[in-house]
């Protein structure tokens, strides 16, 4: 395809993939301004100039960006060094060194001050022998310091008794609807806090100032630059100011609207917002939240709200998914929104699911357990029916034990699901122990779901993972955990087709697809490079692959080639 105009980059030599060519070899891509010139091969050389800066990429892979359709910008700004201690599996497996990490910074810091920490898993602490994270693990070694750590789901906070004393929390304390407290023989609290209860300790925990946090959202924003991510969308922000979470809240929406542009960084923003408290959506606060809520008036190519985040359950590994078949101790999990019964939970997520669709939103509903699923495809079924709206583009968020005849449906009402592959390898096991193989061999069916039609988005959720798309896609490619173990090799896509769910499909969610996801003519100039060549290379090797190179909107954002 020739160039209409001199082009200002030409990347050549490359193993082009995400373009619009079908099977015709792409070599070369062209990029004149914002936008992409030409697709094509060795001809396009023919159409630069002295002034056109020639990239030779001797190979590598060039992508359409990636667009990371589930994030927590906040949370995994403050997660990381030096605002939080990494208290990850890789960095602290034992409860001994999660203690010797916390008494580290115990050491570094004044009596007093609270420390913080992110990414523990209970079923990978070693030493722990089956019981759960308490409080009395982290007093030894922080008895004068608060300390909050949280798991690496966001679903869970482990804290010490510092930090309960710090919150005021007494025995009669109540919990939250939507929460769990974990309570000993005695009725006094543990140290374990789940989904809505989390913010009887969270709203005690002094903020970071605005510049730090500023600080931390800039350098989290370069640090997805690196990863070859172009667009996110923060899938859980409520935006009134003195709301404040662990996921940064309003501060953090602020900060998302006022820096993400072409002149500041160049991130392409999309936000869920909501209008309860993280883990948890109430029907009464959802309905205010609308009533008083103003739309952003920023340019949508950069910053966009699209979308209601509505969280209708937990996770499995805390047993607070709603789920058909019990959890080892014969409980099923909940909705996680109002109603005394199950019954009432199911009509109050209904009402939750219609108030964003007829007013105009975009919903995405965090739904884990299969009955929990059950529940949102009925929500959104009778929000379709009784309010027509051409193409809304509403989605189930992780869905892992949704099942096929689920999915048929999801697939017949025109929703899409955003998954996390890089779950599959760290969660296969934990879900075998809970429900057993067969099931832990069909979570997360990715092929069920493009065989169904419905369109499949992928994620990282970090912090709740790392934003490596690469893993995830080793991840949905071979369904292996660490140690090479397939869970449900019938559930693998192509590499192919897990890249359209971190690029193309991304775009479908966020309503852009006409510009961007794919590599065209007229598109925007997003794209990514990798040290691999993905349409051939062992997943197992660019796993770890770098990015090289990435470009937003024709500029360089982040640039390793040698």
């Amino acid at each position: 395809m020739s160039v209409q105009s001199e082009p200002d980059v030409l990347f050549h030599n490359a193993d082009v993939l995400g373009h619009t060519q079908g099977n015709r070899p792409v070599t070369a891509v062209a990029v004149s301004g914002n936008r992409i010139a030409a697709v094509g091969g060795v001809e396009l050389l023919e159409a630069a100039t002295t002034n056109t800066h020639v990239i030779d990429l001797d190979g590598r892979s060039l992508t359409p960006g990636i667009n990371d359709g589930h994030i927590h910008i906040g949370g995994f700004a403050q997660g990381r060094p030096p605002a939080s201690l990494d208290v990850t599996p890789a960095s602290c497996p034992t409860v001994r060194s999660v203690a010797a990490a916390v008494a580290t910074r115990v050491s570094e810091v004044a009596p007093g001050e609270w420390i913080r920490g992110r990414g523990w898993v209970g079923a990978s602490l070693a030493d722990l022998d089956g019981t759960e994270p308490t409080a009395d693990m982290l007093d030894d070694v922080a008895p004068d310091n608060p300390v909050i750590l949280t798991d690496f789901s966001g679903h869970a906070i482990w804290v010490n008794t510092a930090a309960m004393q710090a919150a005021g929390l007494r025995r009669d304390t109540a919990v939250p609807a939507g929460g769990l407290a974990r309570r000993d023989g005695a009725g006094d609290f543990t140290g374990l806090f789940v989904d809505a209860a989390q913010h009887l300790i969270v709203a005690h925990v002094p903020l970071l100032s605005d510049d730090e946090l500023e600080a931390a959202v800039r350098s989290g924003l370069a640090a997805l630059h690196a990863h070859g991510i172009t667009s996110i969308t923060d899938a859980a922000l409520n935006p009134f100011p003195g709301v404040e979470d662990s996921l940064g809240g309003a501060r953090v929406y602020e900060l998302l609207r006022r820096l993400c542009s072409r002149d500041d960084v160049p991130m392409r923003c999309n936000v869920l917002v909501t209008f309860s408290s993280l883990g948890a959506t109430m029907l009464d606060a959802t309905l205010a939240g609308f009533e008083a809520w103003r739309p952003p008036e920023n340019d949508p190519e950069w910053f966009a709200v699209r979308g209601l985040k509505v969280f209708a359950d937990g996770v499995p590994p805390s047993c607070t998914a709603w789920v058909s078949q019990p959890y080892p101790d014969g409980s099923h999990g909940c909705l996680t929104v109002g109603g005394t019964t199950d019954d009432e939970r199911v009509e109050e997520l209904a009402s939750i699911i219609r108030a964003g669709h007829e007013r105009g939103m975009q919903v995405g509903v965090h739904a884990t357990g299969d009955r929990t699923v059950d529940a949102v495809l009925d929500g959104f079924a009778a929000a379709l029916a009784d309010v027509p709206r051409a193409d809304p583009r509403h989605y189930i968020i992780h869905g892992p034990l949704a099942t096929a005849e689920m999915i048929g449906r999801a697939a017949s009402l025109g929703l899409g699901f955003n998954v996390q592959p890089s779950l599959k390898s760290t969660s296969a096991r934990s879900i075998e122990g809970l429900f057993g193989r067969e099931l832990s061999e069909w979570q997360w069916p990715l092929r069920a779901i493009i065989d169904s039609g419905a369109v499949l988005a992928a994620s990282s959720d970090a912090p709740v993972c790392e934003p490596n798309w690469r893993h995830g896609i080793a991840g949905a490619v071979l369904r292996e955990t660490a140690d090479g173990e397939v869970y449900g090799a019938t559930q693998r896509i192509a590499v192919g087709e897990a890249l359209d769910a971190y690029t193309s499909a991304g775009a479908w969610q966020d309503d852009c697809d006409t510009w961007k996801g794919r590599i065209a003519p007229g598109m925007v100039a997003d794209m990514c490079v990798v040290d691999a060549r993905l349409s051939t290379d062992d997943p197992r090797t660019f796993a770890e692959s770098p990015v090289a190179l990435t470009m937003v909107d024709g500029i360089t954002v982040h640039d390793q080639l040698i």
